[in-house]
């Protein structure tokens, strides 16, 4: 048995230790820093549980007051926009629709029968009230049940945590 190689990402004033064979850091690719106009959330994560999981997972300080409706908007439609958008700039590097996809993409998310693996959308947010966790979770899920929908994903396929969860 071989020790494990762990990657720390920080991010949003959180520490995320992550085994460095599972982990795509989307933030950092070489490819995503060529894009313009195009959002993305902190990382993928592969989970191997079976079958396969991918959790997208997005790091946020902090969130609106879910009554202030403007902003609570705002931010819910950001977090939709960053996750659709990794799932399908992930789907397009497997796909090899980018001819440096080898380079960026780790060799085990290259691997990946994308037929079989479920895929998870994760947002944490480090200081966040409980209560208000709950609205922002009532409140993507409408959303994200489309997404879910469309690629035929295993519920449950969101969850939103504070960092204490």
């Amino acid at each position: 048995m071989h020790p494990q190689n762990y990657t720390i990402i920080t991010e949003s004033g959180m520490d995320f230790k992550c085994e460095s064979e599972n982990l795509f850091h989307i933030e950092k690719s070489e490819l995503y820093a060529t894009l313009s106009n195009v959002k993305t959330v902190e990382f993928l994560l592969l989970r191997n549980r079976t079958p396969e999981e991918v959790w997208l997972v997005e790091a946020k300080s902090s969130a609106p007051n879910p009554k202030n409706k403007i902003d609570f908007d705002k931010y819910k439609n950001d977090i939709f926009d960053k996750i659709t958008c990794s799932l399908a700039f992930y789907f397009s590097l497997h796909l090899g629709r980018f001819k440096t996809a080898p380079q960026c993409l780790p060799k085990k998310f290259q691997q990946l029968d994308i037929a079989a693996v479920n895929f998870k959308f994760i947002v944490i947010i480090r200081r966040q009230e409980k209560n208000w966790i709950k609205d922002l979770q009532d409140a993507l899920l409408p959303m994200f049940t489309k997404i879910a929908n469309s690629y035929n994903l295993k519920a449950p396929y969101l969850a939103v945590l504070n960092a204490e969860m």
